[in-house]
């Protein structure tokens, strides 16, 4: 489980409140927090690599990977899709 609170909250922009992670001007508004977004993802992706590694090495095949925040609608999704996409 990764904490996004760290992250600023799209949730705070009345024009994004009703948005998704899954929702363009969400991607947009952490587009312009590239050095943020990759603090942040970056040692995540690491990690989940590593593990990812790790797993198959031991013969598991199941790891699972959550991301939360305050509501569950912005941040959190927005960095599980992101990571799903790498």
């Amino acid at each position: 489980m990764f904490d996004c609170r760290e992250m600023p909250n799209p949730f705070w922009d009345e024009s994004l409140r009703f948005f998704t992670g899954r929702d363009k001007p969400v991607a947009d508004f952490f587009g312009r927090q590239p050095e943020k977004v990759g603090q942040f993802l970056g040692p995540v992706e690491i990690l989940v690599r590593q593990s990812i590694d790790q797993y198959r090495k031991d013969g598991r095949d199941h790891l699972q990977v959550a991301f939360g925040c305050t509501g569950g609608q912005h941040r959190s999704v927005y960095f599980a899709e992101r990571l799903a996409a790498t």
